[in-house]
């Protein structure tokens, strides 16, 4: 009853102490309350179970009371994670994710009778890149692969997944930026089970464990009633991100209030080193000598920036001892592989002329900031 007691009182001070941090933070304080009623539901189990179970002489409650409820405690949030899926690991789930699934990409593009000519690769800010408009300008099949937090890593992943089911494109059209980050705790944290057999052998265990600590987390069960909540009772509509046949993001943002757009600018925290990640680097060439041996051309590209924020980063040192080391790695790899080809489009006029047309926020391009980039990238791409 004591710790029960003191569990409550945390609760208030966390509560409190959330409100005001965010006074429109439900989700926040909703996982809080979870989190501590899940604490408190796993002691009620306990004592009830020593209550309703013949105490020992000694007066100590049996050991087996303890350890059901514990166990009890463990499958309800372990089935209510699984079911839920809140962080999108184990397939299809009718409720929305606080992690965008690439389950629907990776089914479209397996289930395509033949290999699409052209891949896009990268992140999200490679996700409004139209395979439609590809098809337009070079009169060939595209098909976009670009996922939220993408690295090197997982560009690698995706490249061996498609590898084997049906083989490369004709030429990958790659996302990247410095410093070329190998993406560690993303791969270990995002990538779903179907993928696992196509991870590199020393990310493989580390995204099992993370995985089934996620399945035994209580913040992963609130996170699960959360969505459950938010969804049934509060009538929120859906909010995940969609993706067409062809890998397109669905429902994209088009741009944003010039005020708000500003201070989005003042918000985000310009990326920082002071050089490259080696890992990140070997992941690179490991792609490029896979590509050579499957006869695949690679267009590696930067993507835009808004002006007003590329003007904020070369107020960082840090950030332009980055890009200027990020450039001469692709410069390099242009000049030394026949294969390889490089666009730097940080400041590509197509997109940076368009203002907010272009951006929807200072570090992502809306459909026609893409329609843009593509344009700038058809040259490179027939060659």
């Amino acid at each position: 009853v004591s710790i029960t007691m003191v569990a409550l009182v945390c609760l208030v001070l966390r509560l409190r102490m959330e409100w005001e941090l965010s006074r429109a933070g439900f989700d926040l304080i909703f996982t809080s309350l979870i989190s501590f009623s899940g604490l408190v539901l796993f002691l009620g189990l306990n004592i009830a179970a020593g209550r309703n179970t013949t105490r020992s002489r000694d007066g100590r409650l049996p050991i087996a009371a303890w350890l059901g409820g514990f166990l009890a405690f463990l499958l309800i949030v372990l089935l209510g994670v699984w079911v839920v899926d809140p962080y999108s690991r184990f397939g299809e789930r009718p409720f929305p994710r606080l992690v965008t699934p690439v389950f629907p990409k990776l089914d479209a593009y397996a289930g395509k009778e033949a290999p699409p000519v052209v891949v896009v690769l990268g992140s999200s800010r490679a996700l409004p890149i139209s395979p439609a408009r590809i098809h337009a300008t070079l009169g060939v099949p595209a098909f976009n692969m670009a996922v939220h937090g993408d690295s090197t890593a997982n560009n690698l992943l995706f490249s061996r997944y498609m590898l084997d089911h049906g083989g490369l494109p004709a030429v990958l059209l790659v996302e990247v930026s410095p410093p070329l980050e190998w993406g560690e705790e993303v791969i270990a944290e995002r990538t779903p089970l179907v993928l696992l057999p196509y991870l590199p052998a020393e990310l493989a265990l580390p995204t099992l464990a993370r995985m089934w600590n996620f399945s035994l987390n209580i913040h992963g069960f609130s996170d699960a009633l959360f969505l459950i909540t938010r969804q049934v009772w509060l009538g929120m509509p859906e909010t995940e991100a969609r993706f067409d046949a062809y890998g397109l993001v669905i429902n994209m943002s088009t741009g944003t209030d010039p005020q708000t757009f500003l201070e989005a600018v003042d918000d985000i925290a310009v990326p920082q080193c002071t050089a490259l990640d080696p890992d990140g680097v070997q992941a690179v060439h490991e792609l490029v000598a896979l590509a050579a041996r499957q006869r695949t051309a690679i267009v590696f590209y930067q993507s835009p920036r808004h002006p007003y924020f590329y003007e904020t980063m070369l107020d960082q040192s840090g950030y332009v001892s980055c890009q200027e080391a990020f450039m001469a790695e692709m410069t390099s790899l242009d000049k030394a592989n026949d294969h390889v080809f490089f666009l730097n489009a940080l400041q590509l006029d197509q997109v940076s002329d368009m203002g907010l047309n272009g951006f929807y926020d200072p570090q992502h391009i809306t459909y026609r900031g893409a329609d843009g980039l593509v344009d700038a990238a058809t040259p490179l791409l027939q060659q």
